[in-house]
């Protein structure tokens, strides 16, 4: 304010004039960070710490390995090798063993023919030894015929006798010959009657006089009219 004018009131602060850019001050911070951003920059890194490379005698005679225990190593190396190449060729030789086993206890049954190498096993069965089984196969061939075609002419005579001998029941036979109930009905109701027929001749009866000259005293004594015992 100019000093001639009526309005003028004198100050005791210094007047200072103002900045004709007062936008100035403004972009004053930012030219200090900028300033401060540069000093940053030309300033170096401080350089890594060296690193300590040197290494004892003592410390890399303890890192090697012997060559005694490094050559006992590669042989044992060797061993177990070769060991597991032998174990995984009996592994495999077991395992086709194994397959074959299972193959051959799948397709085994119960016949005639898988028993019949046992003597004393085919005598308990059937109450006959091997030539007098086919003695009579022999007889009965001709006569008789196949009620089932999975079973051949010794399995049919085979489970009649077995039946006869053992009085097992047609469910366990037909479990055991691989075929049905009826099958194993079918079998003992055809071959009965013709094996009743064809070994008539064979069944000798002794007459009554016979029958009390060999009968023990205790039954002349209960049982006189006795002619038979049927087990």
């Amino acid at each position: 304010m100019d000093s001639e004018s009526p309005d003028f009131v004198p100050s005791v602060f210094v007047y200072k004039k103002h900045s004709q850019r007062p936008e100035g001050k403004i972009e004053r911070p930012s030219r200090k960070r900028k300033r401060d951003e540069r000093e940053t920059v030309t300033q170096p890194a401080p350089p890594p710490p060296p690193v300590d490379d040197t290494c004892t005698v003592e410390e890399t005679a303890e890192a090697m390995v012997p060559q005694k225990d490094y050559e006992d190593l590669v042989t044992k190396h060797g061993q177990l090798q070769e060991e597991c190449v032998s174990l995984r060729k009996e592994c495999e030789q077991l395992r086709d063993e194994n397959a074959k086993l299972k193959e051959k206890l799948k397709n085994a049954h119960f016949t005639c023919s898988t028993v019949k190498p046992d003597l004393t096993q085919f005598v308990f069965l059937t109450g006959l030894t091997t030539v007098i089984f086919d003695w009579l196969l022999g007889k009965l061939v001709g006569s008789v015929k196949k009620v089932t075609h999975k079973l051949s002419l010794e399995d049919h005579l085979f489970i009649i006798l077995i039946k006869l001998r053992m009085g097992i029941s047609n469910r366990y036979l037909a479990y055991k010959f691989n075929v049905t109930d009826s099958t194993i009905s079918g079998i003992c109701r055809s071959w009965l009657a013709v094996m009743a027929h064809c070994l008539q001749p064979l069944i000798k009866w002794p007459s009554k006089q016979a029958v009390l000259k060999h009968m023990t005293k205790i039954f002349k004594r209960n049982f006189q009219r006795c002619r038979c015992i049927t087990v």
